[in-house]
């Protein structure tokens, strides 16, 4: 769970991760083999088996280690047919890797592999949006729902993407929904708020802002865009106690 904590669900970080313990590993069974055999490119042939494909490689391994008597005259043969293996492995790796290259291929192939993945159809929407693709994301967090009605993740997703395409009324509603289904989910009064500044309601917007930051007190992007809000409204002192706030609990850092 540590590396969730760190990097949440983004599956590039977990991936880079994955391999470089890969990596340590592939390194460390060459170190040992070669240690207990003696063998320096008999081992670097089976820590390379095990790169490209960790499976089965322990028999490979103990098998030469008990045999390098004869090791020499099976060379050639063992050579060949160990290259053939490792192109072959490589290119089955190589091919593999393409579905962890990103989040969207990620997720597409999760949903691809399972049945009524509702979570995953929301992650997928998610990586849609991050890729500048908030049509694509709309259809993949209505799939979602279609499975899981009433999910408030991807209700709230929803919300977010229809902002983006515009449909600030729509996104209201959804978010509404959202609050319906859960009243404390911080993000839902805060997008609230700004989608109902864009709709030149402001003090409804100052309210539901000053609910976000009621549950999230360090909520900093909230003080700052209520600061806004104040300024727009001519209440000047309210304004400059917002910006205050926000730039103390963190400044441009946070509100970026």
């Amino acid at each position: 769970m540590t590396d969730v904590q760190l990097f949440g669900l983004d599956a590039g970080w977990h991936h880079r991760v994955n391999v470089l313990f890969h990596l340590a590993n592939t390194v460390l069974l060459f170190l040992v083999l070669w240690r207990m055999t003696g063998g320096l490119w008999q081992s670097a042939f089976v820590a390379a088996l095990f790169a490209v494909h960790p499976l089965h490689v322990e028999s490979v391994a103990w098998g030469i280690s008990g045999s390098l008597s004869g090791w020499r005259w099976r060379r050639p043969v063992l050579w060949a047919s160990g290259g053939a293996v490792v192109v072959a492995l490589s290119i089955a790796a190589w091919i593999q890797a393409g579905t962890w290259r990103d989040n969207v291929t990620l997720y597409s192939h999760a949903v691809a592999v399972t049945e009524k993945n509702w979570v995953a159809l929301t992650n997928l929407g998610a990586a849609y949006e991050e890729s500048g693709k908030p049509q694509e994301a709309v259809i993949s967090y209505q799939k979602a729902l279609r499975i899981k009605p009433g999910y408030a993740p991807a209700i709230y997703n929803l919300g977010v993407a229809s902002g983006k395409l515009g449909r600030v009324q729509e996104s209201i509603g959804y978010y509404r929904e959202v609050l319906r289904i859960d009243p404390m989910y911080v993000n839902a009064w805060y997008n609230l708020g700004l989608a109902s500044a864009k709709q030149g309601q402001l003090q409804e917007a100052i309210g539901h802002l000053q609910e976000s930051i009621r549950m999230d007190p360090n909520y900093a992007k909230a003080w700052y865009f209520q600061g806004m809000i104040y300024g727009e409204i001519g209440e000047s002192g309210n304004a400059a106690a917002c910006y205050r706030e926000a730039e103390r609990l963190g400044g441009q850092d946070r509100l970026r």
